[in-house]
């Protein structure tokens, strides 16, 4: 999610990403704003739903395997449209889901390689640098006195600068 929220000027939430559960028909009512009764901070954040509940148990109609983003419209028009394209609207019908049951990731390696190599053009950049990834050594688990950071992707330039990075509950 490092790299969507950087290639597309989204935002990380404040405190990483929380895993929801969500059906494939839920990602709307779930991935939309708190003051729109959803689950996010706020609008144009990322966020990754699992498909297990949190007892370990199967969510039905799981995104696993599959692409997402959910989306409004300020336009009333637009709005109307939704229902038109075959899209998974929230209960208000103002936010709706666009699903695909397909995650092609990987398969544009192989043009990205030859482009690089043979035209010395990337495929791919960051526009901006909102998020980066760092992670704890495990030795930060078992010696809390160390507070040793080990960076495991490095777009944003150096941990000691603090601008930013992104630490997930739990690491």
């Amino acid at each position: 999610m490092t790299a969507v929220c950087n290639a597309s000027n989204l935002m990380p939430q404040a405190g990483g990403l929380t895993f929801p559960p969500s059906t494939r028909f839920e990602l709307a009512d779930i991935l939309k704003p708190k003051w729109e009764g959803g689950l996010l901070e706020t609008q144009g954040v990322t966020e990754v739903v699992s498909s297990l509940y949190r007892d370990g148990t199967d969510v039905p109609h799981d995104v696993a395997m599959g692409t997402y983003v959910v989306i409004t419209s300020e336009s009333a028009y637009a709005r109307r449209r939704f229902s038109e394209y075959n899209t998974l609207p929230d209960k208000s019908g103002t936010f709706v889901s666009l699903y695909r049951p397909t995650h092609t990731i990987g398969l544009e390696l192989g043009v990205s390689v030859a482009s690089v190599a043979l035209r010395k053009e990337p495929t791919g950049a960051s526009r901006v640098c909102n998020s980066d990834v760092v992670r704890r050594s495990q030795s930060v688990h078992s010696n809390p006195a160390k507070r040793l950071m080990v960076r495991a992707a490095s777009q944003c330039g150096s941990a000691d600068a603090g601008g930013g990075i992104v630490r997930s509950p739990g690491i």
